[in-house]
């Protein structure tokens, strides 16, 4: 039976008091905070869309590439210090010119109610506990015609006294979405294969994960039971509420009459009796994750028109999906779901390689060069892709790094963690091996952490 170190027992303490201060707080306690007003592209996960009571909506993974008559949930947010009743109104617009031609896309109302949060944990709270953002309003529109779509949130709140006079603040804050079809991973293969120079090459190492053939291996009985329930998840544009033709599995189903086999078998193989066309636009491919590519190819492999995100949403438009998927429901009851924003953000590379998912990843795929880290400084939590390569199986549970990790004093090489060897390459003393603290005083050294781990 493993024993918890009394320190655990007491860090586990002030966790819990620091989150039970999260309904204490009041706006009033960061009053001179500035507006800080910003649109967020909301994700929308199976297991929310229960816990809501939410019928008749789309799941999302809220990335700014979408496909044609796919959902897309707009969230205002606030500086918590904002008093709700000092927000006057918000707004939003998009004209004729800020869409494509022959669109008639219009912004409305959004199907989710205040009783539904702020996806993101780190919005809601940091680490402490503290409130960060408040929702200020919804929106949601689907786009109607392939293309980009300019949205733009005006929000006005009371502003500074002048005598008698009010002056209101007012915010205009811009978000740009872009809309197209699917083409399948094999179009992607074309460029994504190692044929041009600076242009990732991620498709062959795809192959191999176990996303890439999932569902070829469960409708032939090989993944145990499996359900038609089950396959909006697994493949390429699987929307039966979507009425809009976005080049996706569904409309090709549809036309071809394919139906989910009453039988899952190998012998004869349900895969193999497939239309080669649904075989296209089979298992989880790269335009699951990064939206449809259709826009992104058509202009020239431009990265504005493709979705690169590390927002856990883009996972947990699956893998939350409780009871039986619960990794996004573990994920963002942990700290790492609100690292803290004050060593993130531009100038700071050395600090956001351990304290948001980009960082991290751009860190790890540039040890041995100069730097040492990579120069993503947006700040993101430390989410499902931060640790996980989306692209890759070499390593166990496609962690971006093996099971072995030199320590920062150049010289101690660990090689016995196994999996958990990733860890260390944040949880550990950055300033090497030697120190002038004992060990028992130091709690960010490697010797107590793992310690710590393994008692």
């Amino acid at each position: 039976m493993k024993k918890h170190h009394q320190t655990c027992k007491r860090l586990a303490g002030l966790t819990v008091v620091a989150l039970a201060l999260v309904g204490a707080i009041t706006p009033a306690g960061a009053a001179n905070l500035s507006m800080n007003g910003q649109v967020v592209l909301r994700p929308l996960t199976p297991t929310e869309t229960t816990t809501y009571s939410l019928t008749n909506v789309q799941v999302c993974a809220g990335i700014s590439n979408v496909a044609l008559g796919e959902p897309v949930y707009l969230d205002a947010l606030v500086s918590y210090g904002v008093t709700p009743s000092n927000i006057v109104s918000v707004t939003w617009s998009m004209p004729n010119t800020n869409k494509p031609t022959g669109s008639l896309a219009v912004i409305t109302n959004s199907p989710l109610g205040t009783n539904v949060p702020l996806f993101n944990a780190y919005d809601r709270y940091n680490q402490a506990g503290v409130p960060v953002s408040l929702l200020a309003g919804r929106a949601f529109f689907r786009p109607d015609v392939s293309g980009t779509y300019t949205v733009m949130a005006t929000i006005t709140t009371t502003g500074t006294t002048h005598g008698t006079n009010i002056v209101p603040a007012i915010t205009n804050i811009v978000r740009t979405i872009t809309a197209g079809t699917y083409y399948g991973a094999q179009v992607c293969a074309a460029c994504h294969s190692g044929n041009f120079q600076g242009v990732p090459s991620v498709y062959p190492t795809w192959t191999n994960t176990p996303h890439a053939s999932f569902f070829t291996r469960a409708i032939d009985g090989l993944e145990g039971y499996y359900a038609k329930g089950c396959i909006s998840c697994h493949l390429v544009g699987y929307d039966t509420l979507n009425t809009n033709w976005d080049g996706g599995f569904y409309n090709y189903a549809t036309l071809l009459n394919w139906q989910f086999p009453s039988v899952l078998t190998n012998n004869p193989s349900n895969w193999a009796a497939m239309n080669p066309q649904l075989q296209h636009l089979a298992n989880i491919q790269c335009e699951n994750c990064h939206g449809p590519g259709s826009e992104h190819l058509g202009s020239g492999g431009s990265t504005n028109a493709i979705a690169v995100s590390y927002n856990a949403g883009d996972c947990s438009q699956c893998h939350d999906a409780l009871s039986h998927h619960y990794y996004s429901a573990e994920w963002n009851n942990s700290l790492h779901a609100t690292p803290t924003r004050t060593p993130s953000g531009a100038n700071r590379p050395a600090c956001v390689r351990c304290h948001t998912a980009p960082g991290f990843a751009g860190y790890v795929a540039n040890i041995g060069n100069t730097n040492g880290y990579g120069t993503n400084t947006i700040y993101e939590a430390i989410s499902c892709q931060g640790c996980h390569d989306p692209h890759d199986a070499s390593n166990p549970h496609q962690l971006r790094v093996g099971t072995s990790v030199l320590l920062a004093d150049g010289v101690t090489m660990v090689t016995n963690a196994g999996a958990g060897t990733i860890c260390m390459y944040c949880h550990r003393s950055r300033n090497g091996y030697q120190q002038h603290r004992p060990v028992s005083a130091q709690p960010e050294h490697l010797a107590r952490r793992f310690q710590l781990w393994s008692a």
